[in-house]
């Protein structure tokens, strides 16, 4: 939990406990008053007695007559009425009508007055004006009786002022977001259920729509420059989308780093839609200024109607963030609008989810593995690790299925440390029969794990029970080394200085810098698998191929090529000196005991 999120949550509290000290005093204060008027009236028939007792009543109290002229003041009522509890001024020249705004005196009069007549008493709040003029909040006690056989009204008022004010900056507190003013996710409920009761009753051809709108990154600005300049960040952002919103559109803050956007649209609700978020798009990849560089950000945005689905304000919110969750998987700056299809997948992750932690705790993981093959002998000279689930009534689940799950989650953390302990065990087992060369372990690290502080501590102890740590390898995707290169460069350094080699996976598919490549220092260039599958189909992925193999040997690093699938590309592959391959065309991933009892694999060129 943030500092903001705790000081305005200590801030609310204390808030609470004035309003609830302010409303007991008051509740007292009526108690007093009403006792003492109770008794008074029945003890003390003496007109100055009275006026005695009632003097040192703190809140206001006036006894008038039915057209309103006062008959008695206390010292309070004085100092309300004439600004002053010592003026010598008659308060029977006091037209106090005037003292109520308009509205006030008509609620008095045609509503309070009634209730007085037929039961007594009665309670409620209007304003009134001060002496200096100035229009107050306040309480009413109107209690009738009869003073010498004439019938008299007794009020009692109490300020409320101070009680309101606190009451505003609790609502305040309440409803707005303390960093950026905008309001929270439940000032975005109660306006979006105000806009879906409006929508019920025009029953024209329009619509409600929310757009869940995440920011990437600013977890890092806060981690590198501190939670000052992250909210600067997040105001600058919220003014960047604000400018291009149109009359009636509300920006609210719903977390961290989302916010939606509440609209009213149109019979062409879904073109709005776009053409908005395609502006607030354009907005955010401007770079911003902070601490004196530029810096980039990255988006993402989901959106529902009420023309798609529920109806409800927490039902559209609810869908909105799931189509949200699918643009982010999509990549940077995309859109996704909510179809009923998306619910059911939702339901369908959080369901996979809760089930990954079964896999976990009962044994359903398996550790797979793929050979890496010469394409000079074509015996294996490594294996890559891969991860598989086991279900008990769904059977084997796609990495593809699991794995971003797990990412966004973070149990990949714990998953993956299992993964590679298997892995490092199953490799010493292997080599622990082998004569010849021994064989290599290729695990993956997903961008959380490779970011994870303990993920050194961990390479660490593994490597201590290994006798050759250089045989393990840690494979990261380019894309995860490039999200800070600065910060992966570090990492990897780290990770080499344990002995442990390191691949680029994927390569080819991000946007990496050779001067960063460089200075990375990587062991090994892994070829995109999508590169090798359009070997012969487009001339540009052979030149892309080509200039890795280019690359890694100007940089003097191995190159693996993923994905072969038919002796073709092996034969392309093998010319453009290509090292080490592994696919399909030499074996499926598999347990173990697939291959032989030191690892070995042949494959017969």
């Amino acid at each position: 939990m943030s500092t903001v999120s705790t000081d305005a949550e200590k801030r609310v509290a204390a808030l609470e406990r004035k309003l609830e000290r302010e409303r007991m005093a008051r509740a007292e204060t009526e108690r007093i008053a009403e006792k003492a008027t109770t008794r008074l009236y029945a003890m003390v028939r003496d007109l100055e007695m009275f006026e005695h007792v009632l003097e040192i009543i703190p809140d206001p109290l006036f006894m008038i007559d039915l057209d309103y002229t006062p008959k008695f003041m206390n010292a309070a009522a004085r100092r309300l009425f004439l600004g002053d509890a010592k003026s010598e001024e008659p308060i029977e020249s006091l037209n106090l009508t005037e003292r109520y705004p308009r509205w006030s005196l008509r609620l008095l009069e045609e509503v309070a007055l009634p209730v007085v007549f037929e039961r007594g008493a009665w309670r409620g709040e209007l304003t009134m004006l001060r002496a200096d003029g100035l229009e107050i909040p306040v309480s009413h006690d109107v209690v009738r009786h009869t003073v010498d056989d004439r019938p008299c009204l007794t009020v009692l008022v109490r300020d409320l002022s101070e009680s309101k004010a606190v009451e505003a900056e609790l609502r305040t507190a309440a409803y707005v977001d303390p960093v950026s003013g905008l309001p929270n996710r439940r000032a975005a409920i109660d306006d979006l259920a105000n806009r879906l009761r409006q929508e019920d009753d025009r029953h024209e051809s329009s619509s409600v729509g929310v757009i869940s709108l995440g920011i990437e990154g600013m977890k890092d600005v806060a981690a590198n420059y501190g939670h000052d300049v992250s909210n600067r960040l997040l105001i600058a952002i919220a003014d960047r989308v604000q400018s291009v919103l149109r009359p009636g559109d509300v920006l609210a803050r719903l977390g961290p780093s989302e916010f939606a956007i509440l609209c009213n649209l149109g019979v062409d609700g879904p073109g709005i839609i776009d053409d908005l978020v395609g502006q607030v798009f354009y907005e955010l990849t401007r770079p911003f200024g902070l601490h004196g560089r530029h810096h980039t950000l990255s988006a993402y945005a989901g959106a529902a109607l009420t023309t798609f689905t529920s109806t409800t304000a927490e039902a559209l919110l609810r869908d909105a963030d799931i189509a949200g969750a699918r643009a982010r998987s999509q990549g940077r700056f995309k859109f996704s609008l909510f179809d009923p299809s998306l619910r059911i997948t939702r339901i369908s992750q959080m369901e996979i989810e809760q089930e990954l932690h079964q896999a976990v705790n009962h044994d359903q993981l398996r550790a797979f593995f793929q050979p890496i093959v010469s394409t000079r002998t074509g015996m294996a000279v490594g294996h890559e690790a891969l991860l598989r689930w086991i279900h008990p009534t769904r059977g084997m689940i796609s990495p593809a299925t699991f794995v971003p799950i797990a990412e966004e989650n973070g149990q990949i953390v714990e998953i993956g440390r299992w993964v590679t302990r298997k892995a490092v065990e199953q490799l010493s087992a292997w080599n622990a029969l082998r004569d010849d060369e021994p064989l290599y372990m290729s695990v993956n690290l997903s961008p959380r794990q490779f970011v994870w502080p303990g993920l050194l501590p961990y390479l660490k102890s593994l490597v201590e029970t290994m006798s050759d740590p250089s045989l393990l390898q840690m494979e990261i995707t380019e894309t995860a080394a490039m999200g800070d290169p600065r910060e992966s460069i570090a990492r990897v350094r780290e990770i080499r200085e344990l002995g442990i080699q390191v691949a680029i996976d994927d390569f080819g598919t991000g946007y990496s810098s050779m001067t960063y490549l460089k200075d990375m220092q990587a062991d090994t260039l892994k070829i995109d698998r999508a590169f090798v599958r359009d070997l012969f189909v487009s001339e540009q992925d052979r030149a892309i191929a080509t200039a890795i193999v280019e690359l890694a040997r100007a940089l003097d690093m191995k190159v693996v090529a993923e994905g072969v699938e038919n002796d073709e590309q092996l034969g392309v592959l093998t010319e453009m000196g290509v090292a080490q391959v592994q696919g399909f065309w030499f074996s499926q991933p598999g347990p173990p005991e697939q291959f032989a009892a030191n690892g070995d694999f042949m494959f017969q060129m």
